[in-house]
C-alpha cells in the first residue's frame, strides 16, 4: 500500500539496528495471484534485510519470520502498521539511553542500534540529569525538549526546579 520510497537514511538505520538486535518484527505477507508472497506490512524492514545481504553483513540464505495473512487482513495490516506507527517521546528516550549508557553503551553504540545519530543520543542523555519533577512535566508535554535543554545548563537538580519555578512565576 505505500507508495512513497523510503528514505536511504530511514533504511540504512534499520539495518544497522537489524544487524545489531536482529529482526524484532516478523514481515506480513500474503499469497499473490502468481503464487508468490507479497509483503503487506513491513516492507521497510525487508528493504534493510536486503541491503544487509547485499553488503555481505547479512547471509543471503537468512531465515526471516513471517506471519501469513488473506488478501483482505493484509491490506488492513498494511495501512494499521504505517499509521499506527509512532515515534518515542523524549521523555521515553532518554529513560531507555540513560539504561543503556549504564549497561555500558556509547552515544555511538546506542545510535547504531536504534537508528540515531551519536549527537542525538548525546544531546538527549545530557537531559538524563534533569530534575525527576521536570522530566514529569517533560512525560506530560508541560515543557519542550528545548526548555529542558535550557534548564540543564544548571547541574544541580534543586536548582533546576528553582529555576523553573521563578520563570513560570514571571
Amino acid at each position: 500500500m505505500r507508495s512513497i520510497p523510503y528514505s536511504v537514511d530511514s533504511v540504512r538505520g534499520l539495518a544497522d539496528s537489524i544487524e545489531t538486535l536482529g529482526l524484532l518484527q516478523n514481515l506480513i505477507v500474503h499469497t499473490l495471484a502468481d503464487g508468490q508472497s507479497g509483503v503487506a506490512a513491513g516492507g521497510r524492514r525487508l528493504t534493510a534485510l536486503q541491503l544487509l545481504a547485499q553488503e555481505g553483513r547479512l547471509a543471503a540464505d537468512h531465515t526471516v519470520m513471517v506471519k501469513r495473512v488473506s488478501d483482505d487482513i493484509a491490506a488492513l495490516a498494511s495501512v494499521a502498521e504505517n499509521e499506527q506507527r509512532a515515534a518515542m517521546h523524549p521523555a521515553e528516550q532518554i529513560a531507555g539511553f540513560r539504561t543503556l549508557a549504564g549497561q555500558g553503551k556509547t552515544p555511538a553504540q546506542t545510535g547504531d542500534a536504534l537508528g540515531f545519530g551519536s549527537r542525538h543520543v548525546q544531546r538527549m542523555l545530557k537531559l538524563a540529569n534533569l530534575a525527576p519533577s521536570l522530566m514529569e512535566k517533560l512525560a506530560q508535554d508541560e515543557l519542550t525538549v528545548e526548555q529542558c535543554q535550557a534548564l540543564c545548563l544548571e547541574d544541580d537538580p534543586a536548582r533546576q526546579v528553582e529555576v523553573f519555578e521563578n520563570v513560570k512565576a514571571s
